[in-house]
């Protein structure tokens, strides 16, 4: 848990500035951070927060090296676009889906029909974004989905942590059937007197409410 809290810290430590929560006019938003899954877990990593194991894969015969090198039988297959809605989208060669699971001998085949291919989803808009990558990692059975993420409030400029029990790849049907189920905590880092506490408020949100 300690681990959230070290990552904040340390993001406020080297570079990245947080403002006092304050209200602000509207204003246009700029994104200046644009990461691919591979390598937000490559930093979730450096902070010791643990995620499957694998690694990005540039053709198919880099992906079921991956594959094997992973020593497991079940994996799972992901394209690689800066872009939400991945598992429901579809290629415009008419290959579905973005996310798959899949035996390791079958990666090959999964990543043929997505690198090189352009993946549409609900955000990409009708033109779709180009997939040059795949991520493969380790399979695992899913218990229960929690969503955390640490966003920025545009209200406030200022970063909030949004966490539900009822996590997933849904989270934007959960937060516009059950509004209920969604939770924040606004930071002002600047001000933080006991970062520790957060992971804990983090934990509590997520799995008691």
């Amino acid at each position: 848990m300690a681990a959230w809290a070290r990552l904040v810290s340390s993001a406020a430590r080297t570079g990245m500035q947080f403002q006092p929560l304050r209200t602000a006019a509207p204003r246009q938003a700029v994104r200046y951070l644009n990461i691919h899954e591979y390598q937000s877990q490559d930093l979730l990593r450096k902070y010791d927060i643990a995620v499957p194991s694998g690694r990005v894969a540039n053709s198919p015969a880099d992906a079921e090296a991956a594959a094997k090198d992973l020593g497991v039988d079940d994996v799972v297959i992901k394209a690689q676009v800066l872009a939400g809605g991945r598992g429901k989208g579809h290629f415009s060669n008419g290959f579905q889906g973005g996310v798959h699971l899949c035996k390791t001998s079958e990666v090959k085949g999964f990543a043929e029909k997505m690198i090189g291919g352009t993946l549409i989803t609900k955000q990409t808009g009708a033109e779709g974004k180009p997939c040059n990558s795949v991520l493969v990692a380790k399979r695992f059975s899913v218990k229960s989905e929690m969503y955390v993420a640490i966003l920025l409030d545009r209200a406030t400029y200022s970063p909030v942590i949004v966490g539900s029990p009822a996590g997933g790849m849904n989270i934007e049907e959960v937060a516009e059937k059950t509004p209920e189920k969604i939770h924040k905590i606004s930071l002002d880092v600047s001000t933080l007197d006991d970062p520790e506490s957060v992971p804990l408020e983090v934990f509590n949100m997520t799995l008691l409410s």
